[in-house]
C-alpha cells in the first residue's frame, strides 16, 4: 500500500512549549504531527466562530512605562462607581436566562 507524502511545517516554539508537547504525546501515547494538526484544526475553527474580540495575545508585550502604569493600577485601585458597587450587589441568579 502505497503512502501519500503529506507537506512538512517547521516552526519555532518556546522551550516550555516544546516540553507540554513532549509530554502530552508521551502520555498519551500520540504522534506530534497529529497532536500538532488537531489543534491548528481548533485553532482555524475557533477563527471562524468567535468573534475577533475573543482571542487575546498568549503573551503580551508592555513597554517599561506601561509596565509602571498596569502595577500602579494593581497597588491603587481607583474608587468604585456606582454601577460597579450594583453590579457586585445584584443577585448572581439575575443574570441566568429565564425560559
Amino acid at each position: 500500500m502505497e503512502q501519500i507524502k503529506q507537506p512538512q511545517i517547521s516552526a519555532h516554539v518556546s522551550e516550555g512549549t516544546r516540553i507540554k508537547l513532549d509530554q502530552l504525546t508521551r502520555a498519551r501515547g500520540l504522534r506530534k504531527a497529529f497532536v500538532m494538526e488537531q489543534a491548528l484544526q481548533y485553532y482555524f475553527r475557533a477563527l471562524e466562530e468567535l468573534p475577533e474580540e475573543a482571542f487575546l495575545p498568549a503573551r503580551l508585550v508592555l513597554s517599561n512605562v506601561s509596565f509602571h502604569k498596569v502595577v500602579d493600577m494593581i497597588e491603587n485601585p481607583g474608587q468604585s462607581t456606582r454601577a460597579m458597587l450594583e453590579l457586585m450587589k445584584a443577585d448572581s441568579n439575575s443574570f441566568i436566562a429565564k425560559e
